[in-house]
């Protein structure tokens, strides 16, 4: 059973009668991290030999009620997004080695020097991708 986009949902049901609270997931990762947590699916469902979802027992203490950030936490976000930005150009990579790496390596007979990044090469004067 191939399920579409929208028909891979999670559920979490729980009542005030009960201490536990009862996710169905169909989502692949919701599974993998309540399996990562020790939880054991209480229940599987099989197409083809397939898993295609899974109901897990859970406490019911560890649901929470998810809440807005405040405007200082997106503020916080926002500012250390843009630190990171900043960070990361200010770390441009160089265009090649240093005249004095170059020289060391033809001294030292080394044919080829590994430099840049995505995996460029340098081979005997002219640059490759």
């Amino acid at each position: 059973m191939r399920l579409s986009r929208v028909e891979r949902e999670t559920i979490i049901n729980f009542n005030e009668g009960e201490g536990i609270a009862y996710i169905y997931t169909c989502n692949q990762r919701w599974m993998r991290q309540l399996e990562a947590y020790g939880f054991k699916p209480a229940r599987e469902y099989t197409d083809d030999g397939r898993v295609y979802a899974k109901e897990f027992e859970v406490p019911k203490e560890l649901i929470r009620v998810p809440r807005p950030p405040t405007k200082s936490e997106l503020a916080q976000r926002m500012a250390q997004a843009e630190r990171l930005r900043k960070y990361r150009f200010s770390r441009k990579i160089p265009a090649g080695p240093s005249a004095e790496a170059e020289a060391a390596a033809t001294t030292l007979g080394i044919g080829q020097r590994a430099w840049g990044s995505k995996g460029r090469t340098r081979l005997g004067g002219a640059e490759h991708a």
